[in-house]
């Protein structure tokens, strides 16, 4: 009888062993996906001003993947039947949609001017139609990024000043854009970019005139301004680099 409990520990041996292995397999599992960024939202502590991975909430700081915003001024909603969608996607469930006139998601400000006014990028993963003519965004007056059916490029628009990709961006599949203005410079060393894809466009010798203020802008689309596509992962940095 005594020998008993002495077995039966040898017994368990093996299975408590086989129960640590489990678990420190689920540790390093979770630890990984922690590391990925499996349940943390973007970081807008440092240039990242605004960021939305349009799952089906205007809170951009919801769903999964989530964004984030620097300031409780800056909330974005959709308008004029611009909708979530789950038909195409590119990092989560969702994607925002806009199928015409006026359909677009405002960006409401009532601070300092998103402090891009000089300085600023635009970043988003676009999916648009082979015929489509697409505004793919509208801050302050007149610094707009939109794509052509003509020609399939996409333009960039500070003031008079105006940039247009080398390559053409591609229909019927998420492209990543990116748009950025650096006012700053000297007159004559001024600077726009545009990135379609990885192709980079880039003039450093213009001439940019600081925009006015809007009370609204516009993440996706514009005012009165045809948009047609799907959208996702929209970002504004109050950098050139967009870093």
């Amino acid at each position: 009888m005594k020998k008993y409990p002495f077995l039966l520990a040898l017994l368990l041996i093996p299975w408590l062993c086989f129960a640590g292995s489990i678990q420190r397999m689920q540790s390093q599992v979770l630890g990984m996906y922690a590391a990925a960024g499996g349940a943390s939202c973007d970081d807008c502590s440092g240039n990242l001003i605004y960021s939305h991975h349009c799952e089906n909430n205007d809170d951009a700081t919801a769903g999964t993947p989530c964004g984030c915003s620097d300031s409780v001024d800056y909330k974005s909603w959709t308008k004029t039947n611009a909708v979530y969608s789950d038909v195409q996607k590119h990092d989560g469930t969702y994607s925002i949609y806009t199928n015409g006139d006026n359909h677009n998601v405002a960006l409401n400000n009532t601070g300092d001017w998103l402090d891009i006014e000089i300085t600023g990028c635009w970043k988003g993963y676009v999916w648009i139609h082979t015929d489509s003519n697409t505004r793919l965004f509208t801050l302050g007056t007149t610094i707009v990024g939109y794509r052509l059916a003509a020609d399939d490029k996409v333009y960039l628009a500070y003031g008079s000043e105006q940039l247009i990709s080398s390559n053409t961006m591609t229909a019927g599949e998420f492209v990543y854009i990116e748009c950025a203005w650096d006012a700053s410079q000297s007159a004559g060393s001024d600077k726009l970019k545009i990135i379609v894809g990885a192709t980079t466009t880039e003039q450093t010798n213009r001439t940019l005139t600081n925009q006015a203020a809007s009370a609204t802008n516009y993440i996706i689309g514009g005012s009165w301004q045809t948009s047609y596509g799907y959208f996702d992962q929209i970002e504004l940095w109050s950098t050139y680099a967009g870093n």
